[in-house]
């Protein structure tokens, strides 16, 4: 099962249909909830899938855990978030 919807969520990510990858990834992450890798996942796809405010919390839940190399490009995704949560009011 979780082989499958990680190969669904490439799929629509490789299309860049964030919406239906973003639905894919929530399923993952109940699926798979002790999960940095799932839980980072949904984080970037909550943002790339129009949904910023949200995503805010699940990236800051993620730089809280997170790898040091993986900091920056978090923090690049929390800024994009911040700058675009205003835009979806």
């Amino acid at each position: 099962m979780i082989r499958m919807l990680n190969n669904l969520k490439g799929l629509f990510g490789n299309r860049e249909m964030w919406v239906s990858a973003w639905r894919v990834q929530c399923r993952l992450s109940m699926l798979v909830p002790g999960s940095y890798r799932e839980r980072r996942d949904h984080a970037i796809l909550t943002l790339r899938a129009g949904r910023p405010g949200e995503a805010m919390d699940l990236l800051q839940n993620c730089l809280n855990v997170c790898p040091v190399d993986e900091r920056p490009v978090l923090n690049q995704h929390l800024t994009q978030a911040k700058r675009e949560a205003p835009n979806c009011n």
